[in-house]
């Protein structure tokens, strides 16, 4: 377990690199993923665990919009097509699978955007 500054272990709240601008959701990502991480006593970069945070929030929003709006949609001309969604959250689970592996995190059914309720949206 980490230690904070105080000599008390438990979770050390850490700053999001300021390259990476990370939505709500993100944000809480961060947190739940560095509270992990100092559970195994692991201190991957900073930018990797952003990256992944922006990923997860990709996808949960690409997942809702899927739920919401269905993988089939009608263009402006009225053609049937898939939805764009389908393809930025497929893109952004494929990141979430080998960043999940570089930093020794598994998904949990519970991550599911449609599995738990969705703080950000109210879901």
């Amino acid at each position: 377990m980490a230690t904070d500054h105080s000599g008390h272990s438990g979770h050390i709240k850490r700053e999001i690199p300021a390259d990476f601008a990370l939505d709500e959701m993100g944000r809480v990502k961060w947190d739940e993923v560095w509270a992990e991480l100092d559970q195994r006593s692991m201190s991957p970069a900073p930018d990797l665990v952003a990256m992944y945070c922006i990923y997860f929030s990709e996808w949960t929003a690409a997942s809702t919009k899927v739920r919401q709006q269905g993988a089939v949609v009608k263009n402006e001309k009225g053609q049937i097509m898939l939805s764009p969604y389908v393809e930025v959250r497929d893109s952004a689970f494929q990141h979430l699978e080998r960043l999940s592996s570089d930093l020794g995190l598994r998904a949990s059914v519970g991550e599911l955007p449609w599995a738990a309720h969705n703080p950000i949206e109210g879901e």
